[in-house]
């Protein structure tokens, strides 16, 4: 099946509003992800055309002219009729490989300490990416983060992500309000009355994306707060919310003898918001006391 300029190969994925394929770019001889959106079931589903441009306007101004290659980049979009409703499209780069998430599962603590690093910086980078860019992305997970078979890191997802100013009135991807992921929230999405903008949003980035570093050196069940009780059973939503805002709770315990990874994590997981450090500082930590230290082992 074609459209336009694209040939359908087969299904990735399904969602909500639709389903994602494989495609083949038969202009620019590139494999491709081909997002679907049904524009009658979004509807009925409270998602409406605005919102879905908004998610899309997200995507095109990220991408910008020279799409960082730490993130899925956007192509084009347009609309046509697909198995005889009305579709958006949504022609973005593809991704060979898989979720990070399935990454940190299968080596479960064990990353070489000088991949975990290179990983790492590649995170950090793309977030700048983002930030730069005058964007917070808002839900940072492992989930959302692709890693191709040659181990290059990729953001995804933009669907929450937000700007300082909004583009029209009345527009829903401003700063306000605490969206994200239960784990991946920081302690300040739970306090009233918090201030909403672009700087708290990309301070939830940061705190996010430590969180999700965090699991990479200790393990996928691994938080730097607790998510269960001393017998391993289960706690309450209210009860990790209480132990999120009183994070970290305690120190990364990494099996590395130079201590350096700890001293990475600790220094960016910071509770109060307004002392976490910036994206071009957690860089800066990163490269002066990890990459470019070199420390004696026992």
């Amino acid at each position: 099946m074609s459209i336009r300029n694209y040939t359908i190969l087969n299904e990735l994925g399904r969602g909500t509003f639709g389903v994602t394929y494989l495609g083949y770019d038969n202009v620019n001889n590139r494999n491709v992800a081909v997002k679907t959106i049904d524009i009658e079931k979004s509807s009925g589903l409270g998602a409406d055309i605005r919102a879905i441009n908004e998610e899309i306007d997200t995507l095109r101004d990220i991408s910008g002219t020279k799409c960082s290659k730490y993130m899925a980049c956007y192509y084009e979009s347009f609309q046509e009729m697909f198995n005889g409703v009305p579709t958006i499209f949504i022609i973005s780069e593809y991704i060979s490989g898989g979720a990070l998430e399935d990454f940190i599962q299968k080596n479960n603590g064990l990353i070489p300490p000088t991949v975990l690093w290179s990983l790492y910086l590649q995170m950090i980078l793309g977030l700048k990416y983002i930030h730069s860019r005058g964007y917070a992305h808002r839900d940072i997970k492992p989930n959302n983060i692709l890693i191709t078979e040659d181990y290059i890191i990729k953001y995804i997802d933009f669907g929450i992500a937000c700007l300082d100013k909004c583009r029209i009135a009345q527009c829903s991807n401003n700063c306000s309000g605490s969206p994200g992921t239960l784990f991946y929230m920081p302690p300040e999405s739970f306090i009233n009355n918090k201030e909403n903008s672009l700087r708290i949003s990309q301070a939830h980035d940061i705190w996010s994306l430590a969180v999700v570093m965090f699991q990479m050196a200790n393990g996928v069940n691994a938080f730097p707060f607790q998510i269960s009780d001393p017998n391993g059973g289960p706690l309450s939503q209210e009860q990790i919310i209480m132990h999120i805002s009183n994070a970290p709770e305690y120190a990364s315990n990494y099996r590395l003898d130079d201590n350096r990874t700890n001293m990475f994590l600790n220094t960016i997981l910071v509770n109060n918001w307004m002392s976490r450090p910036v994206i071009g500082v957690v860089e800066n930590i990163l490269v002066e006391g990890v990459l470019a230290t070199v420390w004696a082992c026992n």
